[in-house]
């Protein structure tokens, strides 16, 4: 099968328009301008930073406490300030999200579930705290010890949930966790609760007229080039993400999931890991729904996720100023791309209510995606999920990807791609032997370059700020 006869038809319509873990600098001395005042960042301040208990939130911030910081953020809706409430649901929803690993839900899950044994982890300390992770990735510390020289994880070591020898291996890891992955995925579901605890705020701030851009220092990141502001539209592009994370969450969780992590990532001696996996994970993925409600959250959160990307870029071309240190560069792109980009997301998210026509093909096409979050689709039994290839030198030619080992390689298998993934979807159907009649008429390099205008700035600082540990 060529590997290039499906490139156009299933390049992805989107990239990841955020990194969770891109924060803004504020300029020194910024609460004792006036709000009229034009100088900071190139623009004039939103009233709410005359507010003391914002001002009080950044200094917070400052000082590396992101759980102060929230703290004050949620203090400051009380007070009914129609000037803050964007400003402060903002704060609120991002810092909230800095400190997932301090959920009480994500807490939960990884003592109960995934066997943390520092039950008073804080990812105030070994995340943000000027001894924690981020700090001495700035000074160009790795990951791993180095000789006479400590890693990050050795200086952090005792901080983490987990011990070293846990983090060593995934095999180290999974040794005692028997819990059948149902209850995984019933904390997920605790999880996804809280993901759209933070979504609500980030819908505050959106829909508030009085709400501009909020501004956190780069001293949460030790990293001063990190500089950015989140508008709107950025605040949007995150909520997408989250909301596809959410949507992700529920719908695997709908599935049955009798498996154990230690008897998938933990084989017995003498057996290849990879085959090990593959062997036990195929006849219980996607076999059997067990909690058909979870398909319709789901469907409700990816259809909201796609709701706030269509926003993020509606937002993005509507705003009069894009400021040099927004993540999203709004000021760089094409913006005739942007909107064929939206009108293929607005036709995604139709799809998930029935069949949906795709502009922008070179004859009619239509997806539908109901099926998945109707009654739900599952593997037959009969078909297995991967195959494996024996002396596979080459990762090219597989449908779906593919999974090495010391003989040969695991692939997912075009039976259970064809039945699972894209029978009864696309209308004319897609086969994976035949080359697909309709192909995408926008330019795939000119995307590229859509991104790359869009979020090449963000990464560019993302690298420089980091650029000691090796993320170039």
């Amino acid at each position: 099968m060529q590997t290039t006869q499906h490139k156009t038809l299933l390049t992805p319509l989107w990239r990841p328009l955020l990194a969770l873990c891109v924060m803004v600098w504020v300029v020194s001395g910024c609460a004792g301008y006036d709000s009229a005042e034009a100088g900071y960042l190139g623009t004039a301040r939103p009233d709410a930073y005359s507010d003391a208990q914002i001002v009080l939130a950044e200094d917070s911030l400052t000082r590396h406490d992101l759980k102060s910081a929230r703290s004050i953020y949620s203090e400051a809706l009380t007070s009914n300030d129609p000037f803050v409430a964007g400003t402060a649901s903002a704060g609120k929803a991002i810092t909230g999200m800095l400190l997932l690993p301090d959920d009480e839900a994500m807490r939960a899950m990884f003592i109960n579930e995934l066997g943390a044994t520092n039950r008073r982890y804080e990812a105030q300390r070994f995340l943000w705290s000027n001894n924690g992770i981020l700090y001495w990735f700035s000074q160009g510390v790795r990951w791993e010890d180095d000789g006479d020289f400590q890693g990050v994880q050795t200086i952090v070591e005792d901080e983490l949930p987990w011990s070293l020898e846990r983090l060593g291996s995934p095999t180290a890891f999974v040794q005692g966790l028997t819990q059948p992955g149902d209850r995984i995925m019933a904390s997920g579901i605790d999880v996804a609760l809280s993901l759209r605890d933070i979504e609500r705020e980030l819908e505050r701030a959106i829909e508030d007229p009085r709400f501009d851009f909020l501004y956190l220092p780069a001293d949460v990141f030790h990293a001063n080039n990190l500089a950015m502001t989140l508008g709107k539209s950025d605040l949007a592009a995150v909520h997408a993400l989250i909301s596809f994370a959410r949507g992700a969450i529920y719908f695997v969780a709908a599935y049955e999931h009798s498996w154990t992590l230690q008897g998938l990532f933990s084989p017995p001696q003498g057996i290849n890991a990879q085959d090990h996996f593959h062997e036990q994970l195929d006849p219980l993925l996607a076999r059997a729904i067990t909690t058909a409600s979870h398909l319709k959250e789901s469907r409700n959160a990816f259809v909201s996720g796609l709701f706030y990307l269509e926003r993020a870029i509606t937002l993005g071309l509507e705003q009069e100023v894009t400021l040099s240190t927004s993540p999203l560069r709004w000021d760089k792109i094409d913006r005739d791309m942007a909107r064929d980009l939206r009108d293929l997301v607005r036709a995604v998210a139709n799809a998930f209510d029935g069949p949906s026509k795709l502009p922008h093909f070179d004859r009619n096409i239509t997806l539908d995606l109901s099926s998945f979050f109707d009654s739900g689709r599952t593997l037959p039994a009969e078909i297995p999920w991967f195959q494996h290839q024996p002396d596979v030198t080459s990762t090219e030619g597989s449908a779906g990807g593919t999974f090495g080992n010391s003989t040969g390689y695991w692939v997912l298998s075009e039976d259970a791609a064809q039945v699972f993934l894209f029978d009864d979807i696309l209308s004319p159907p897609l086969r994976l032997d035949e080359e697909y009649p309709a192909r995408l008429t926008l330019d795939e390099d000119g995307m590229l370059d859509f991104f790359e205008a869009l979020l090449g700035d963000t990464q560019r600082r993302l690298d420089d700020a980091y650029a000691g540990i090796g993320l170039k």
